[in-house]
């Protein structure tokens, strides 16, 4: 049998593409179970498929990093309205617990805009903070009197109420929430799980890339 583009040749290989017969000069060097046509065509579908694939991972990471700067500095400008005209101090162990409530939340608010940023920016502090910034915001409880709540951006909750009666319930918000409070008079049982940060989680592994 001769050669499919060399018929003065004997074919000595078997494209595993075309399944044409070929001689040695139309084997590819770098791929060669190919033949030289199969392995342009093949490498050019390639490069289309990557680039595809780095876009949609640009989009994601654009569509991420622009999201908690905006829930980011939207929380933080939120602490300094409620902070300046909302809240009333009645005593100087008041005014250093709220104090210090409200360093916790605006720097937990200014963490998730920066995470935003270093996302946009593609380097792995972004990633990092990422990760911290929306586990952080995974769950949500009141128990004994202990209550935690912290939500930047988008909130789709799924919520347990064992005490004082067993209730169960999805929840959701669009305004960022803030919440970290103990009260000895308070006996709610109560345990909610953000599905929101769960999925940007999710995402965020499948989508991983090399960050500088």
């Amino acid at each position: 049998m001769n050669c499919f583009h060399h018929q003065e040749q004997a074919s000595e290989f078997e494209c595993s593409q075309c399944k044409q017969h070929y001689c040695n000069e139309c084997r590819d060097h770098f791929f060669s179970e190919y033949c030289t046509v199969c392995s342009e065509e093949k490498t050019k579908l390639y490069l289309r498929s990557h680039h595809k694939a780095e876009q949609n991972k640009q989009l994601w990471r654009n569509g991420l990093g622009w999201y908690q700067i905006i829930s980011g500095l939207i929380g933080a400008a939120m602490m300094i309205i409620v902070f300046l005209f909302s809240i009333k101090i009645s005593s100087f162990l008041s005014a250093v617990i709220l104090i210090l409530l409200f360093g916790i939340f605006f720097g937990l608010y200014l963490l998730v805009a920066a995470a935003g940023y270093f996302i946009l920016k593609d380097k792995r502090h972004g990633r990092k903070l990422t990760v911290w910034v929306q586990a952080l915001q995974i769950p949500s409880f009141s128990i004994l009197g202990l209550s935690y709540k912290f939500i930047a951006g988008l909130s789709v909750s799924l919520g347990l109420q064992l005490v004082p009666n067993l209730n169960m319930g999805l929840n959701f918000y669009i305004l960022n929430q803030f919440n970290l409070s103990f009260s000895n008079g308070h006996h709610q049982l109560f345990l909610s799980i953000n599905i929101v940060p769960i999925l940007i989680l999710y995402f965020l592994y499948k989508n991983r890339t090399e960050y500088r």
